[in-house]
């Protein structure tokens, strides 16, 4: 199932998809996903209680761009419920905003910060290995 306060440009309403596990559900929730603009329909937190009495699966991915106290407040309560919640956030979070254990939040941008920086290290260190000539080029992996 997909819940989203944004909508498409032919849709310019919530979006709430029924639920379904198909391959072809699957590529519709894609399909769906890829038109999404990016505004949102009402406030977050208007949102999250119109929609919290029908958001009943069993794990929730809560997907935002910023974590504010309203979406908090919905995973607690979801997971005061028994309900495994998640919260994906895809902008910058300071460390001081993360709510700590008792929330499951990922944040994407700092997830992909690390890694970049992880990445240049790598190639740092490569290079400091091979004084003379260019660096050691990545492998390449292939299929049999």
């Amino acid at each position: 199932r997909l819940a989203t306060n944004s909508f498409t440009a032919q849709e310019r309403q919530t979006i709430y998809t029924s639920e379904a596990s198909s391959n072809e559900h699957t590529l519709e929730l894609l399909r769906t996903l890829a038109r999404l603009e990016l505004r949102s329909t009402e406030d977050i937190s208007i949102y999250l209680q119109n929609i919290y009495d029908q958001t009943v699966s069993s794990d929730i991915l809560l997907v935002s761009a910023y974590l504010s106290e309203p979406i908090l407040e919905f995973a607690r309560q979801k997971m005061e419920e028994g309900f495994h919640v998640r919260i994906l956030v895809v902008g910058f979070v300071a460390a001081a905003d993360l709510p700590g254990e008792e929330v499951d939040v990922v944040c994407l941008y700092d997830y992909f910060t690390r890694l970049a920086k992880g990445d240049q290290a790598a190639r740092e260190r490569r290079t400091a290995e091979t004084p003379e000539g260019p660096p050691v080029s990545e492998p390449v992996v292939r299929s049999a």
